[in-house]
Formats: C-alpha cells, sequence, structure tokens
C-alpha cells in the first residue's frame, strides 16, 4: 500500500503535465514534455528555465494563446482596416485638392464671364437709348419736312 505522502507525490507527479527547456542544447527537442510520474529527465546546463504546468495551468496556457491568436489577427485586421483607411483618406484628400484647383479655375472663368455679360448688357441699353432718341428724332424731322413741304 502507498502512504499519504506517495500519493500526493503520485497525484503531483500525474498533474505534471510539460517541462519547457530553452532551446539551446544540441539535440533539439520538442517542447513541451510530458513527465510520467516515476520519469526523470536531464536538464542540460545550457538551459536556464523549468517550466512545470499541471493540467489545470497547462489548459489555461493553451487558452491564453488561442486568446492571443485571436487577438493578433483582431489588430491584423484592424491594421489592415487603417491602412485602407488612409489610402481612402488620402484619395479624398486629391480629390479635393483637385475640385479646389477646379473651383478657383471655374471662379475665374464665371467673373470673366460675367464681366463680359454685363458690358454686353450695357451696350444693348445704350443701343436701345439711341434707337428711341433716333426715332423720335427722326419722326420729328419727318413731320418738320413733311409740314414745310
Amino acid at each position: 500500500m502507498r502512504s499519504e505522502a506517495d500519493k500526493v507525490y503520485g497525484r503531483f507527479a500525474g498533474m505534471v503535465l510539460c517541462v519547457v527547456l530553452w532551446m539551446g542544447s544540441a539535440g533539439a527537442q520538442t517542447y513541451p514534455q510530458v513527465i510520467r510520474p516515476g520519469e526523470t529527465r536531464t536538464v542540460h546546463t545550457g538551459n536556464d528555465t523549468l517550466w512545470i504546468l499541471n493540467n489545470r495551468q497547462f489548459d489555461r496556457a493553451l487558452a491564453a494563446k488561442k486568446k492571443l491568436d485571436i487577438c493578433d489577427s483582431m489588430i491584423t485586421i484592424h491594421e489592415a482596416k487603417a491602412q485602407t483607411l488612409q489610402q481612402m483618406i488620402a484619395a479624398k484628400d486629391s480629390t479635393i485638392a483637385d475640385k479646389d484647383t477646379l473651383y478657383q479655375h471655374y471662379l475665374e472663368t464665371w467673373k470673366t464671364c460675367d464681366a463680359d455679360l454685363e458690358k454686353a448688357q450695357i451696350g444693348q441699353v445704350r443701343g436701345r437709348k439711341r434707337l428711341k432718341i433716333f426715332t423720335v428724332i427722326g419722326f420729328v424731322a419727318g413731320l418738320v419736312i413733311g409740314l414745310v413741304i
């Protein structure tokens, strides 16, 4: 029969799931390594970190890694969206700059045409006034000549 201390040690050794060693050894091993109850492992002197995780800690580490992967993918997606937004903003800024230059061109054209139209309208009004004056003068001259002859 096993003593209580052996049961605790066996339970602890059973809960130990993996050993993570720094990848500096010549014989590259895959990590994590599962240690079964009663097994021993030799840690090389080049490795300075040893992590012993029980099942619960290992599950938490896996969940955290999955969550980190999801967050990394979300960060990548958001960075791509931000890049696309920056490109859209740059395109719209160039469109605004183009429209501003076109606005200035059309404003100058409008002012020139408006001044030309104003001159033409003033000339037409003066022409109508002259026509009326010459018509009245011609009518009066015709009456005077008709009465005289």
